[in-house]
């Protein structure tokens, strides 16, 4: 049975730390669940980081919490309705995307790439008729 609302997961608030020694730009993609399902869902998002000039930066990205204060279990809101996610720095849901820190990964680059970010959406109650989103803050530090 498919719900009549839509799950607009992320939109990306990105901030760059920059480095003299080169000039990066960061873009994001939101990762958009689509219409309920009543089983686990799952979609994906990309960071892009894009360098020039000077030597090849290397740079950690790192996801925020989001709305939840939390990395794990996450939340997407309507109002006050709740519905828990997570993301995903490999496609197999095993390293959650934070900051690094209390167990969260972060990933790794250099020069210019694209980072996929896994969502999941554990199976869980029908939540009520609405959008559902959440803002996540995307750091690179280089």
């Amino acid at each position: 049975m498919r719900w009549g609302f839509v799950l607009t997961a992320l939109a990306f608030v990105l901030v760059p730390e920059l480095a003299e020694a080169a000039r990066c730009r960061v873009s994001a993609t939101g990762v958009a669940f689509g219409l309920w399902t009543q089983s686990a869902m799952t979609a994906a998002g990309t960071v892009t980081v894009n360098c020039n000039g000077g030597d090849s930066a290397s740079y950690t990205i790192a996801l925020g919490a989001g709305s939840s204060g939390t990395f794990s279990a996450r939340t997407l809101l309507s109002g006050a309705n709740r519905l828990i996610y997570d993301l995903y720095a490999d496609s197999t849901h095993t390293q959650i995307w934070g900051d690094g820190s209390g167990g969260t990964a972060t990933v790794a680059g250099s020069e210019s790439g694209t980072y996929t970010i896994y969502g999941l959406i554990p199976m869980q109650t029908a939540p009520a008729p609405g959008t559902y989103s959440d803002t996540i803050t995307v750091t690179v530090a280089y």
